[in-house]
């Protein structure tokens, strides 16, 4: 890993997204899983889905992790 990568890995752990609640649920139905299979999937734990259930915000490795776990993709705000 070089030193961009590093740097770059950084910035992005330290940005905060919110996850609409309504989509991330309907996605999480689409995709068949529980909330407990969807944590276990994507690699940590409920105290996430608790987060987004509560509109808090997440990493943004975390978006990905939950995007990545069901199978959709991250569009931001300005992007629909």
């Amino acid at each position: 890993m070089t030193a961009e990568n590093e740097f770059d890995f950084k910035f992005i752990k330290k940005r905060k997204f919110f996850i609409d609640k309504k989509r991330f649920f309907m996605a999480r139905t689409k995709a068949g899983l529980t909330n407990k299979e969807l944590c276990k999937k994507a690699g940590f734990s409920h105290a996430v889905t608790d987060k987004i259930a509560a509109g808090k915000s997440v990493h943004a490795l975390t978006v990905g992790r939950l995007a990545e776990a069901l199978n959709v993709s991250v569009v931001g705000e300005d992007e629909k």
